[in-house]
């Protein structure tokens, strides 16, 4: 009876894994902005700073600060407690992705923006990102997101993005992340990740060659397991009628 069940747990894990659509998603992504990493699965892109001092955190502006040669030096205002992520946009085509913050616990003001590329933080403002070239940032505008927050980036094909979440206080929110497409899932991966041509026939997407042989995997290893359990199943009901 427990290889029965052994069989049965394997088989439901194997066609949810790989018949249902390839391993599933990253998201939701919970923090709490507690230097602690989440359980963001990729290998680099997580960046994390608290309880730092003035120095050393990421320098955010007001829309009255100027940007001499590319640089931020406003020392009036910084996120001593932040967060980084970096993904990528699989997809070979621009993506309009939605950064989605939903908020498990509420406490102070925090603030997000998203930027193409993986570089430093530059910084942000309620109105404008003149450190940022025009296009390459969005953000939540001049509003705490510490209640939850969607806002929209634009991302080329083929290209990392950064997510940043901070506070410059300790009073600091947790958070799940997920990032969508069209209210759908995006197609998004770590820094690195092969890049993907999304077909579409009449709007419905096309599975990849990729998506084909996981599906197809998926299938043989459901089979298996259907007739392993059938076999076990003969052998058990032979035994007991002896």
């Amino acid at each position: 009876m427990k290889n029965l069940l052994s069989i049965i747990a394997f088989v439901v894990l194997y066609s949810n894994l790989f018949a249902g659509g390839g391993g599933g998603s990253m998201f939701p992504i919970f923090t709490g902005m507690n230097a602690t990493r989440p359980s963001y699965p990729c290998n680099s892109g997580w960046t994390s700073s608290t309880a730092c001092a003035a120095s050393c955190g990421v320098p955010l502006t007001t829309a009255a600060s100027a940007c001499p040669a590319g640089t931020c030096t406003n020392p009036g205002y910084f996120s001593a407690y932040y967060e980084t992520f970096v993904f990528k946009n699989t997809d070979l085509n621009p993506q309009c992705i939605t950064i989605n913050w939903a908020a498990v616990t509420n406490a102070g003001c925090d603030i997000s923006f998203a930027y193409v590329g993986n570089g430093p933080v530059l910084f942000w403002t309620p109105t404008a990102a003149p450190c940022y070239p025009a296009g390459t940032m969005g953000s939540y505008g001049p509003a705490c997101v510490s209640t939850g927050a969607t806002y929209s980036l634009e991302v080329p094909g083929c290209t990392d993005f950064t997510v940043f979440i901070g506070n410059n206080n300790g009073g600091r929110g947790s958070f799940n992340l997920r990032l969508t497409k069209g209210g759908g899932e995006a197609n998004v991966g770590c820094s690195g990740a092969e890049c993907i041509k999304t077909l579409t026939i009449g709007g419905t997407q096309v599975p990849t060659m990729t998506q084909w042989g996981l599906f197809l995997f998926g299938l043989i290893v459901l089979t298996l397991g259907v007739v392993a359990v059938f076999n076990m199943s003969r052998k058990s009901s032979n035994e007991t009628a002896r």
